[in-house]
C-alpha cells in the first residue's frame, strides 16, 4: 500500500506538519458532514423511475 498516491499525499502533509507548517490535508478520510437530503433525493429519484445512468439525456445524443 505504500505506492498508493492518497497515502503518499497524506504522508507528505504529515511531514510538513512535523516541520511546523500549518497544513490541512483533504487527501484521505470520510467527510465530516452528512449528505444533504436534497442530494440524496436527486440521486434516488431517477433510479426509482428505472434510470440507471447518472447522465442527463441530451437531444441529438441518442444511440
Amino acid at each position: 500500500m505504500t505506492d498508493n498516491p492518497i497515502f503518499a499525499v497524506a504522508a507528505k502533509a504529515q511531514e510538513l506538519r512535523d516541520q511546523g507548517a500549518d497544513v490541512i490535508s483533504l487527501a484521505a478520510g470520510e467527510p465530516q458532514a452528512a449528505t444533504g437530503a436534497y442530494r440524496s433525493i436527486l440521486r434516488v429519484a431517477p433510479q426509482a423511475r428505472g434510470r440507471t445512468s447518472s447522465w442527463a439525456e441530451c437531444p441529438g445524443n441518442t444511440p
